[in-house]
Protein backbone atom coordinates (compact mmCIF):
# COMPACT_ATOMS: atom_id res chain seq x y z
CA UNK A 1 0.00 0.00 0.00
CA UNK A 2 1.39 3.67 -1.00
CA UNK A 3 1.61 5.71 1.92
CA UNK A 4 -0.77 8.74 0.75
CA UNK A 5 -1.01 12.47 2.69
CA UNK A 6 -4.15 13.84 3.95
CA UNK A 7 -4.77 15.97 1.50
CA UNK A 8 -4.34 13.24 -1.01
CA UNK A 9 -7.07 11.07 0.74
CA UNK A 10 -9.32 13.26 1.42
CA UNK A 11 -9.20 14.48 -2.21
CA UNK A 12 -9.63 10.54 -3.04
CA UNK A 13 -13.01 10.66 -0.46
CA UNK A 14 -14.57 13.97 -2.25
CA UNK A 15 -13.67 16.24 0.38
CA UNK A 16 -12.82 19.81 -0.95
CA UNK A 17 -9.93 22.05 0.22
CA UNK A 18 -9.81 25.91 -0.83
CA UNK A 19 -6.93 26.32 -3.25
CA UNK A 20 -4.99 29.68 -2.48
CA UNK A 21 -6.97 31.67 -4.91
CA UNK A 22 -10.21 30.59 -4.29
CA UNK A 23 -12.67 31.75 -1.15
CA UNK A 24 -12.75 29.61 1.54
CA UNK A 25 -16.21 29.31 2.09
CA UNK A 26 -17.42 28.25 -1.18
CA UNK A 27 -15.85 26.49 -4.11
CA UNK A 28 -15.93 28.31 -7.28
CA UNK A 29 -16.88 31.59 -5.43
CA UNK A 30 -14.27 34.74 -6.38
CA UNK A 31 -10.97 34.81 -6.15
CA UNK A 32 -8.86 35.51 -2.99
CA UNK A 33 -7.94 38.74 -3.74
CA UNK A 34 -11.51 40.08 -5.29
CA UNK A 35 -13.08 38.56 -2.14
CA UNK A 36 -10.43 40.35 0.26
CA UNK A 37 -11.12 43.70 -1.18
CA UNK A 38 -14.85 43.31 -0.90
CA UNK A 39 -14.46 41.78 3.02
CA UNK A 40 -12.16 45.27 3.33
CA UNK A 41 -15.22 47.06 2.17
CA UNK A 42 -17.69 45.45 3.94
CA UNK A 43 -15.71 46.08 7.51
CA UNK A 44 -16.34 49.43 6.50
CA UNK A 45 -20.16 49.75 6.04
CA UNK A 46 -20.29 47.24 9.26
CA UNK A 47 -17.79 49.84 11.59
CA UNK A 48 -20.10 53.13 9.92
CA UNK A 49 -23.44 51.60 10.75
CA UNK A 50 -22.01 49.79 14.50
CA UNK A 51 -22.83 52.90 16.60
CA UNK A 52 -26.15 53.66 15.26
CA UNK A 53 -27.96 50.24 15.81
CA UNK A 54 -25.76 49.37 19.00
CA UNK A 55 -27.22 52.70 20.36
CA UNK A 56 -30.66 51.15 19.73
CA UNK A 57 -29.93 47.49 20.93
CA UNK A 58 -30.31 46.60 24.57
CA UNK A 59 -26.83 45.06 25.33
CA UNK A 60 -26.69 41.32 26.84
CA UNK A 61 -25.79 42.90 30.05
CA UNK A 62 -29.26 44.58 30.48
CA UNK A 63 -31.05 40.92 30.72
CA UNK A 64 -31.92 38.71 33.30
CA UNK A 65 -30.32 35.28 31.86
CA UNK A 66 -30.17 33.16 34.42
CA UNK A 67 -32.78 31.32 36.65
CA UNK A 68 -30.86 32.22 39.65
CA UNK A 69 -31.26 35.67 39.07
CA UNK A 70 -34.89 35.06 38.16
CA UNK A 71 -35.33 33.34 41.58
CA UNK A 72 -34.05 35.99 43.32
CA UNK A 73 -36.43 38.73 42.31
CA UNK A 74 -39.55 36.22 42.27
CA UNK A 75 -37.96 35.86 46.05
CA UNK A 76 -36.94 38.86 47.15
CA UNK A 77 -39.19 41.86 44.75
CA UNK A 78 -42.12 43.52 44.58
CA UNK A 79 -45.14 42.85 43.02
CA UNK A 80 -47.48 44.79 40.50
CA UNK A 81 -49.81 43.54 38.58
CA UNK A 82 -52.50 44.99 35.77
CA UNK A 83 -54.88 42.63 33.35
CA UNK A 84 -52.22 42.18 30.96
CA UNK A 85 -49.03 42.03 32.67
CA UNK A 86 -47.39 41.36 36.33
CA UNK A 87 -43.97 43.16 37.25
CA UNK A 88 -41.72 41.82 39.70
CA UNK A 89 -39.00 43.84 40.49
CA UNK A 90 -35.90 44.03 43.06
CA UNK A 91 -33.43 46.96 43.99
CA UNK A 92 -29.77 46.20 42.68
CA UNK A 93 -26.88 47.48 43.53
CA UNK A 94 -25.53 47.45 39.95
CA UNK A 95 -25.53 50.97 37.92
CA UNK A 96 -28.40 49.70 35.13
CA UNK A 97 -31.66 48.02 35.01
CA UNK A 98 -32.11 44.66 33.96
CA UNK A 99 -34.83 42.71 31.97
CA UNK A 100 -36.27 39.63 31.74
CA UNK A 101 -39.39 38.41 30.71
CA UNK A 102 -41.63 35.38 31.50
CA UNK A 103 -44.51 33.85 28.87
CA UNK A 104 -46.02 30.92 29.93
CA UNK A 105 -47.05 28.08 26.82
CA UNK A 106 -50.82 29.00 28.08
CA UNK A 107 -50.57 32.43 26.31
CA UNK A 108 -50.11 31.37 22.90
CA UNK A 109 -48.57 29.29 20.60
CA UNK A 110 -44.97 30.00 19.94
CA UNK A 111 -45.40 32.62 17.26
CA UNK A 112 -47.70 34.22 19.83
CA UNK A 113 -45.25 34.13 22.43
CA UNK A 114 -42.39 35.08 20.64
CA UNK A 115 -44.03 38.69 19.69
CA UNK A 116 -44.73 39.13 22.90
CA UNK A 117 -40.68 39.33 24.00
CA UNK A 118 -40.33 41.16 21.06
CA UNK A 119 -42.96 43.68 22.15
CA UNK A 120 -41.77 43.80 25.06
CA UNK A 121 -38.03 44.37 24.65
CA UNK A 122 -38.58 46.84 22.36
CA UNK A 123 -41.12 48.95 24.98
CA UNK A 124 -38.68 48.11 28.04
CA UNK A 125 -35.74 49.68 25.41
CA UNK A 126 -37.43 52.88 25.08
CA UNK A 127 -38.59 53.52 28.58
CA UNK A 128 -36.07 55.03 31.04
CA UNK A 129 -35.60 53.53 34.06
CA UNK A 130 -33.88 54.45 37.33
CA UNK A 131 -30.78 52.59 37.35
CA UNK A 132 -30.30 49.77 39.83
CA UNK A 133 -33.89 47.50 39.34
CA UNK A 134 -33.84 43.97 38.35
CA UNK A 135 -37.26 43.75 36.46
CA UNK A 136 -39.36 40.53 35.37
CA UNK A 137 -42.27 41.02 33.15
CA UNK A 138 -44.45 37.97 33.52
CA UNK A 139 -47.25 37.88 30.68
CA UNK A 140 -50.93 36.93 31.22
CA UNK A 141 -53.50 35.30 28.76
CA UNK A 142 -54.79 38.66 28.13
CA UNK A 143 -51.72 40.28 26.41
CA UNK A 144 -52.28 37.65 23.62
CA UNK A 145 -54.54 39.70 21.82
CA UNK A 146 -53.25 43.41 22.86
CA UNK A 147 -51.27 45.88 20.52
CA UNK A 148 -48.10 48.01 21.09
CA UNK A 149 -49.96 50.67 22.38
CA UNK A 150 -51.86 48.77 24.97
CA UNK A 151 -48.55 46.59 26.14
CA UNK A 152 -46.98 50.11 26.62
CA UNK A 153 -49.38 51.56 28.97
CA UNK A 154 -49.65 48.64 30.57
CA UNK A 155 -45.80 48.66 31.54
CA UNK A 156 -45.52 52.54 32.05
CA UNK A 157 -48.39 52.46 34.75
CA UNK A 158 -47.06 49.64 36.86
CA UNK A 159 -43.56 50.71 36.16
CA UNK A 160 -44.53 54.54 37.37
CA UNK A 161 -46.66 53.08 40.21
CA UNK A 162 -43.72 51.01 41.15
CA UNK A 163 -41.60 54.22 40.88
CA UNK A 164 -38.74 52.39 38.61
CA UNK A 165 -39.25 54.87 35.70
CA UNK A 166 -36.87 57.86 35.66
CA UNK A 167 -38.19 61.49 36.53
CA UNK A 168 -37.36 63.15 32.92
CA UNK A 169 -39.76 60.96 31.48
CA UNK A 170 -42.61 61.17 34.11
CA UNK A 171 -42.05 65.30 33.43
CA UNK A 172 -42.62 64.90 29.57
CA UNK A 173 -45.26 62.24 29.47
CA UNK A 174 -47.39 64.80 32.04
CA UNK A 175 -47.53 67.80 29.90
CA UNK A 176 -48.65 65.49 26.87
CA UNK A 177 -52.29 64.96 29.11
Amino acid sequence: KEDLSTKENTQKAGAWFPEEDEYPRRQGCLEGKAAQGSQETNRGLIHLFSGAVQSRLMKGEQYLNKPGQYAQVYREGGSWTDNLLVVRALASELNLSRYGISVSKRVGNAVTRNRLKRLLREISRATPLKPGWDIVFIVRRRAATADYAELNQSVRGILSRAGIIAEVYEESDSGND
